[in-house]
């Protein structure tokens, strides 16, 4: 008598904390689109080092390596100064009129409504912001040296109470690499934490917070305000400082990006371009500061903007990082054994791409409605799902074999 082994069905989630997101997030049981690089523009310069976006005057300004450019609508590019390391860019009221400023070393590019023109800054400076009506800035010779200008300007650093001065930083915390706006203070980032100064008034008045601001390194440019915090990237992961500590930001995705080279924010949003292990090669990551939902484009940003949106810049070609098509793939499923089974159907809401791997073998189903039928035996199954749409509620179900 020919004995079989007797059978029963499993069912399991084909979303997992485990699995890996490009361009969507998890919804219940299902997917739903995040943000992907969508083609914007071609003809932008290559190589970028930042790129800033001026509100004031509704102006992109460009730097790369073969020179600072400026654009209207983030299309068209006319170069109008060399580049120069160390770069920063802030914007202020000259003659009662919004005015942005690139501040390159001891000198300067302002530009307003009455045009381009180049200004001497008078101090060779690395990284600066504008605050209450003075421009605070990091000696490029000093990097633990904080300088401000008179009122009014960015030009004049006389020395006395009621003109410009310098504070001289405790080094324990080593260089400053950023200066940022935020919460109404100031806030110089340094390589292993923040310092947080009040600057309101005349000087006599300046202070330094007392807060639990050191940290594991950071990387420059990536700390930016957003959604009531200033989140900034460390070589162990994503920090948020809400004002007076630093919290250290935890997700699955968030763990597989390393390498920060600049952040943007936009709409309660943190956008990051780093590099992702699992797909050993550079992405953007997304983080929302309300929900701590997070996930990854597949995109390799030299710089990163916002205006009306968020731009990446790659190649000599401009992407809007917008809702488009994206990409899932599932953990191994093994449905509670290691024994060998067939896998009879995979279900869904909605309309996508599959493609169902087992071993070496993979079977591929294009724009399915609702169910797939693999009908494959093996032991660990990988199930890779493409769309444009949300898609729901995806289960796979196999035939499993308990015993004889």
């Amino acid at each position: 008598m020919t004995v079989f082994p007797k059978a029963k069905f499993a069912e399991e989630k084909v979303v997992s904390d485990g699995g890996l997101c490009i361009s969507c997030v998890p919804s219940g049981a299902g997917l739903k689109p995040a943000l992907s690089a969508v083609p914007f523009a071609s003809g932008a310069p290559e190589n970028i080092k930042a790129v800033y976006f001026a509100k004031g005057i509704n102006t992109y300004f460009v730097c790369a390596e073969s020179g600072v450019y400026f654009s209207k609508t983030n299309e068209f590019f006319a170069r109008i100064a060399t580049y120069r390391d160390n770069m920063f860019a802030f914007e202020f009221l000259y003659n009662d009129k919004p005015c942005a400023v690139l501040c390159m070393g001891n000198g300067s590019v302002r530009y307003s409504a009455e045009g381009f023109s180049t200004v001497p800054v008078n101090a060779d400076l690395c990284a600066g912001a504008y605050h209450c009506g003075r421009l605070f800035a990091i000696d490029s010779d000093n990097k633990n040296k904080l300088v401000w200008s008179e009122t009014g300007g960015f030009t004049e650093w006389g020395q006395a109470l009621d003109k410009g001065g310098y504070l001289n930083l405790d080094p324990e915390r080593g260089e400053t690499l950023d200066v940022v706006c935020f919460d109404g203070r100031l806030v110089l980032v340094r390589k292993y934490g923040l310092t947080v100064l009040n600057m309101f008034g005349s000087p006599e008045n300046y202070s330094v917070g007392i807060t639990d601001t050191a940290c594991p390194e950071i990387y420059k440019n990536t700390a930016v305000s957003v959604g009531g915090k200033l989140l900034f990237f460390t070589r162990e992961g994503l920090c948020s400082f809400d004002g007076s500590r630093i919290e250290s930001l935890k997700s699955d995705i968030i763990a597989d990006v390393y390498d920060g080279t600049c952040a943007a924010s936009y709409a309660g949003r943190y956008f990051l371009a780093c590099k992702s292990k699992r797909l050993n090669r550079a992405v953007v990551l997304g983080y929302c500061v309300a929900d701590g939902e997070s996930c990854i484009t597949d995109c390799a940003a030299e710089a990163l903007c916002a205006s009306d949106g968020v731009y990446a810049y790659s190649g000599g070609k401009v992407y809007k990082l917008e809702e488009s098509d994206w990409q899932y793939t599932s953990e191994p499923l093994g449905f509670g054994t290691h024994s060998r089974k067939t896998l009879k159907e995979i279900t869904f809401k909605g309309v996508a791409d599959v493609a169902v791997s087992c071993g070496d073998k993979t079977r591929l189903y294009s724009a399915a409605r609702g169910i797939v039928r693999p009908g494959m035996r093996g032991k660990y199954f990988t199930v890779k799902i493409s769309g444009e749409g949300e898609v729901g509620d995806i289960v796979a179900k196999a035939e499993v074999s308990v015993g004889i």
